[in-house]
């Protein structure tokens, strides 16, 4: 999707209402950025939507490395750029201003393969919460 500020976005979903502690749910996606934007800064960061507490007992994990699954099967970590509650996601990293930043990664022509692992706490208190939260990875001049 493009912004009217030139900025491009691409949001990864992870909808999955039968999550629960020990079943880790993992998405791989290869990434390059072929855009128009001359040194496009790019930048990871979060978005949240509903949440009735289960926020606090999810961790998300991002890592960027090598393959072609996108169950993750042959997955090769390089590099972790995050790990921790999807809340803290949302308000540490929650605009493009304070996004990770993935310029040297993914820019000029680059490809790599990003992860996404999101895991809930073993804790009975999880039980019939909701979260809702969005990964946005977002090309700017």
């Amino acid at each position: 999707m493009t912004g009217s500020d030139g900025s491009a976005a691409v949001e990864l979903l992870v909808d999955d209402d039968r999550v629960f502690p020990g079943r880790p749910i993992e998405r791989c996606l290869q990434l390059t950025y072929s855009g128009t934007l001359d040194d496009a800064r790019i930048r990871l960061h979060g978005h949240r939507g509903a949440d009735t507490g289960l926020g606090d007992l999810v961790t998300v994990t991002f890592e960027l490395g090598t393959g072609e699954a996108t169950d993750c099967a042959d997955f090769r970590t390089s590099e972790r750029l995050y790990q921790g509650r999807s809340t803290d996601l949302t308000i540490d990293h929650g605009s493009f201003a304070d996004g990770i930043d993935l310029s040297s990664h993914i820019g000029s022509g680059l490809t790599t393969t990003f992860r996404t692992i999101v895991e809930v706490d073993d804790d009975n208190a999880a039980q019939g919460l909701g979260t809702e939260f969005w990964i946005v990875i977002e090309a700017r001049p």
